[in-house]
């Protein structure tokens, strides 16, 4: 194919197919404990103050992973119990929470 022959239409439609691709998920993660307790609850389906006992007791048993762009052992909890409560495909859950399917998948697993 001649390179003269490529009108801006195509790249226009080259564009809008970068755009299209999956964002990099770790940008939009943020700390679901910053919400308010309302929303929190209505997200979760448990108090805040519940949410933070459980990862009181899980905290030892959910590994920091240094590789990469961990995630701490508040969001590994949230994320299941979004998983759970809301019956969530993995991967909706993890786009909520800005990580992968995998990871979602094994993190309810732990």
């Amino acid at each position: 194919m001649d390179i003269n022959m490529i009108d801006l239409m195509d790249l226009e439609d080259l564009d809008m197919l970068d755009t299209t691709r999956r964002p990099d998920r770790h940008r939009h993660r943020v700390n679901p404990f910053e919400l308010s307790d309302e929303d929190f609850r209505y997200k979760y389906r448990f108090s805040k103050r519940f949410g933070e006992k459980i990862v009181g007791i899980l905290r030892e048993h959910l590994v920091h992973d240094p590789r990469g762009c961990p995630w701490s052992p508040e969001i590994q909890v949230v994320c299941a119990l979004c998983n759970w409560a809301r019956h969530e495909i993995q991967d909706d859950t993890a786009d909520l929470h800005g990580v992968s399917q995998p990871v979602v998948s094994r993190t309810c697993k732990k």
